[in-house]
C-alpha cells in the first residue's frame, strides 16, 4: 500500500523484496506501511511504522573566540539549498527581533545587529550572506575585532533563510551564544 500513502517516489524490487525510500524534507510525518508475502500458498503481512522527523537550521561554532581570532560558522539547513542566507549577530537575545512576516529572529535590534546586516565585514564577518550550496550549507568566517572593551560582551549569532528571488523569508535559525575570551 506503499503507493497510496507515501509523499515521494520509492522503489520496490520484487526479486529480491527491497523496499527503498529516501524521503525529502516535505515528508515529516508518521506513516504506516503494509508488507505482504506469499510463496503462492500462505500469505503473511507485517505493518511497519516510518516517522520522517523535521529537519531544523543548524548553526554550528565554537563557544568561545580570543580577540583578533577567526573562526568557521557552519549555517546548515538541508531543506533550502540553493536558497539566500544571512547570517547576523547582536550583543543580546532578548528581546528577539520580530521580523515583518511576524517570525521571531533571537537578536536583539540594536546598531550591532544591524551593523552585521549592512557592513559585515566592518565587524570581522565574512561571507555572512549568499546563497546555500546544493546540499544546503555554507561556512561563514568571523574573525572578533581585536578591542579589549568586547571582552565584556557575549554575542549572539543567528541567520534567515530566504527565497533568492522574492526575498521571502522561509525560516530562521535558533540563536547561538558565542563569548569572547582575552
Amino acid at each position: 500500500n506503499a503507493a497510496s500513502i507515501l509523499p515521494s517516489s520509492f522503489s520496490f524490487n520484487q526479486n529480491t523484496g527491497l523496499f527503498t525510500w529516501t524521503p525529502i524534507c516535505s515528508d515529516q510525518g508518521l506513516y504506516e506501511l503494509l508488507f505482504n508475502v506469499t510463496d503462492g500458498i500462505d500469505y503473511d503481512g507485517e505493518t511497519i511504522n516510518i516517522q520522517v522527523s523535521d529537519v531544523k537550521p543548524r548553526l554550528e561554532m565554537q563557544n568561545s573566540l580570543s580577540l583578533g581570532s577567526t573562526m568557521g560558522i557552519n549555517v546548515s539547513y538541508p531543506c533550502n539549498a540553493n536558497k539566500l542566507y544571512i547570517l547576523a549577530f547582536s550583543t543580546s537575545d532578548d528581546p528577539p527581533f520580530t521580523l515583518p512576516n511576524g517570525m521571531v529572529l533571537n537578536l536583539t535590534n540594536n546598531p550591532v545587529l544591524m551593523s552585521s546586516v549592512f557592513f559585515p565585514s566592518y565587524v570581522g564577518l565574512n561571507n555572512s550572506q549568499g546563497i546555500l550550496d546544493k546540499n544546503g550549507n555554507a561556512v561563514v568566517q568571523f574573525t572578533a575585532p581585536n578591542i579589549p572593551v568586547l571582552a565584556w560582551f557575549d554575542i549572539y549569532f543567528a541567520y534567515v533563510i530566504a527565497d533568492p528571488l522574492t526575498q521571502k523569508i522561509l525560516t530562521v535559525s535558533p540563536s547561538k551564544q558565542l563569548i569572547f575570551t582575552p
